[in-house]
């Protein structure tokens, strides 16, 4: 049974990542629509229930939308629940969200110095920083600021008990 359980991750995960390639090599962005799914299970040589099976897990985390009886499309980043579940399993303590704070105050005092702000002007470089020219740095920084958010609503919710 172990070895089935195996092969079937196997599979889901050569079809995720088969589908990432594909995004890669076609050079796909948000808005931009899927092959079918019948392409892409000829493409891939697997069952249509595997493809179907691993774009419902990638509408459930908000990577894409099926929009029925048009097709299959890729989401913003913005739009990806991926970052919020995440927080809410692994992001549970005090310390860890310190960690985080800790990480975004690397990214503003980076930004201050690359932009030439005064040190105690940090708040203008977190502003800033959706002006700076590394989309990397800025959805790294924003996935933080979402792992925050999403635990301090968590703490909120759990507050209220």
């Amino acid at each position: 049974m172990n070895s089935v359980q195996t092969e079937e991750q196997r599979g889901f995960m050569y079809i995720i990542k088969s589908l990432q390639q594909l995004i890669h090599d076609e050079s796909l962005n948000a808005g931009d629509k899927l092959p079918s799914e019948r392409y892409l299970a000829t493409t891939l040589n697997v069952g249509r229930s595997s493809i179907r099976e691993a774009l419902r897990a990638l509408e459930l985390i908000g990577v894409i939308e099926v929009r029925r009886g048009e097709g299959t499309y890729l989401c913003h980043i913005e739009d990806h629940q991926l970052f919020e579940i995440i927080a809410q399993f692994l992001i549970h303590s005090d310390e860890q969200r310190t960690n985080i704070l800790e990480i975004q105050e690397v990214f503003r005092r980076y930004i201050a110095q690359e932009m030439n702000i005064k040190e105690g002007d940090l708040d203008v470089a977190k502003e800033t920083l959706f002006n700076y020219d590394n989309d990397l740095m800025i959805r790294i920084y924003s996935l933080l600021d979402q792992y925050i958010e999403t635990f301090d609503k968590g703490e909120n919710e759990h507050g209220d008990d």
